[in-house]
């Protein structure tokens, strides 16, 4: 249950990128996922709820001017400034909530990282996991023009990645349970392909 504060600030925050969404696979319904999660995860580790709110929400918002790969966290988060400057957090908690949204694409673990981003990167990588994760993958690869191959490599290939680059425990249990909702889609696309 969130408080008044919080609430507030995930108003602000949706209302902000309600304004700036283009990529339908990377939508307020994910972002609202990342938060589930992240708030789940968050709860076990004590993490700054206000940090997991905000970087949940606008984590991926570089994507909405067509930045892909590991530094649309970076760009993220330049494209970010002046908004982060405007809501109520301490300095700290912006510092995390920038590391946070730096660090959430990156394709290697760090285990330097603070426990916000760390939640922050597992739950966006549970967000793609599962019957979810599969139709945001079909979505994406609509959005940059690729084919069927790029559907088969991601759900084959990289969901497997996504789960080595879990943090928490807790993480790795979810995403057994994620994967599992897919295993007999995968096992008849691999019969037909």
């Amino acid at each position: 249950m969130m408080n008044r504060e919080e609430k507030e600030l995930l108003a602000m925050c949706i209302a902000f990128l309600r304004q700036h969404i283009s990529s339908p696979s990377h939508d307020l319904k994910h972002s609202l996922d990342v938060l589930k999660y992240s708030l789940f995860l968050g709860r076990k580790h004590k993490a700054n709820r206000k940090v997991l709110i905000v970087a949940s929400i606008l984590h991926d918002f570089s994507r909405h001017y067509g930045a892909r790969g590991e530094l649309q966290g970076e760009e993220s988060v330049r494209l970010l400034e002046e908004f982060l400057n405007r809501l109520p957090l301490l300095e700290e908690e912006k510092k995390s909530v920038e590391i946070a949204i730096t660090s959430h694409s990156l394709r290697k673990k760090d285990d330097s990282l603070p426990i916000e981003a760390k939640i922050i990167s597992d739950a966006d990588k549970l967000a793609g996991l599962g019957v979810i994760g599969l139709l945001r993958i079909s979505m994406y690869a609509g959005e940059i023009g690729k084919g069927f191959s790029y559907v088969k490599r991601k759900l084959f290939e990289d969901m497997k990645h996504r789960k080595r680059l879990l943090y928490l425990d807790e993480s790795k249990k979810l995403a057994e349970q994620l994967d599992r909702e897919i295993m007999g889609i995968r096992e008849l696309l691999r019969k037909k392909i």
